[in-house]
């Protein structure tokens, strides 16, 4: 054998040591994988929460980036926003908790009960409780209620109610009312017809667009500023002194007009006109006329009257185709 191969050999031996690498440390906290398996019994290993922090420090990080990036006026108007919204809900629950009532002392009548009721005066129950009656009932007697009475229903009254003072709010129908004694301060509208059987006294002044009496007397003086109308329409007869063909009419009523004459062939002196009263008068009434034409003016007239009417005569005829007009006043 050469003796330089066995050199070579050995320096090789020699070196392959030193061309291995030095065993590098293992990390402690890598868990050591085996093949064999495991017992159930033995716990799982626990794992690292690492991740999860990391996790959560970048949802944080996009959370604060975000609301830096948001305008200070959207945050002031949310705010402004859950302000409003917890009042409300605060008032709400608040109006719920007002409504709640507690609950109320029930105690049931039973025969003998009501038997000593109807005996003899009896308290049922104190201040803080109530009776409630589901039934309908019937009081033979007077009902005296000491405090204030409250009607949940309609209340109906099948006779005569007496009260010493009403006060009404609102609007109030009645389909009869009959009152001794009825002031009224304010302003009262009547749809209907008012019917005043006895007398009445008004202090102040009386506005109606119309006004209808039978009888009416005033004790003083009668201021009227506008015109007087009277009806119109009276009959009225031709006289004896009218003559062939002649006419008369009428234009008025019983309190006042004119009397219309045209005096025909062969007039005379006599009443020539005769007016009959719509209504008669109680007395015999005051009746003025007066000349309301040339030809009338030039006449010896004069007038004739009655409780049921008036004419209008001449003591000499006229004489034929005169037209004569008369104007006439009644006072009873």
């Amino acid at each position: 054998m050469d003796p330089k191969q066995n050199d070579d050999s050995d320096s090789l031996e020699n070196e392959e040591p030193e061309q291995k690498a030095p065993d590098q440390p293992q990390p402690e906290n890598v868990p050591q994988t085996s093949t064999e398996p495991r017992n159930k019994s033995e716990p799982a290993p626990k794992k690292e929460k690492t991740k999860d922090k990391s996790n959560r420090r970048g949802i944080f990080k996009r959370i604060f980036d975000f609301v830096r990036r948001l305008d200070i006026y959207i945050l002031i108007f949310a705010l402004i926003l859950m302000v409003g919204l917890i009042t409300t809900v605060l008032a709400i629950q608040r109006n719920q908790s007002s409504k709640k009532t507690g609950n109320i002392a029930s105690q049931n009548l039973n025969q003998s009960t009501l038997s000593q009721l109807n005996s003899n005066d009896t308290n049922v129950g104190g201040t803080q409780q109530t009776l409630d009656v589901q039934s309908d009932t019937i009081f033979n007697g007077t009902v005296l209620v000491k405090n204030s009475l409250n009607v949940a229903g309609q209340l109906k009254i099948g006779g005569s109610l007496n009260l010493p003072g009403i006060t009404v709010a609102g609007t109030t129908d009645l389909d009869q009312v009959s009152a001794n004694s009825l002031v009224i301060n304010g302003a009262e509208t009547i749809k209907g017809t008012l019917t005043v059987n006895g007398g009445a006294s008004f202090g102040g002044s009386v506005s109606v667009p119309q006004l209808d009496v039978s009888n009416l007397q005033l004790t003083g003086d009668i201021v009227i500023t506008h015109h007087i109308t009277v009806a119109s329409g009276l009959p009225v007869d031709s006289g004896s002194g009218l003559g062939s063909g002649g006419t008369t009419t009428i234009t008025g009523g019983d309190t006042a007009g004119t009397v219309n004459i045209n005096t025909g062939s062969g007039s005379g002196s006599g009443c020539m006109s005769n007016i009959t009263f719509s209504q008669s008068y109680a007395t015999v009434p005051h009746v003025v006329i007066s000349p309301a034409s040339y030809d009338a003016a030039s006449t010896s007239y004069y007038v004739s009257a009655s409780k049921t009417g008036f004419s209008v005569c001449f003591s000499s005829g006229p004489g034929d185709g005169k037209s004569m007009a008369f104007a006439y006043v009644t006072i009873d």
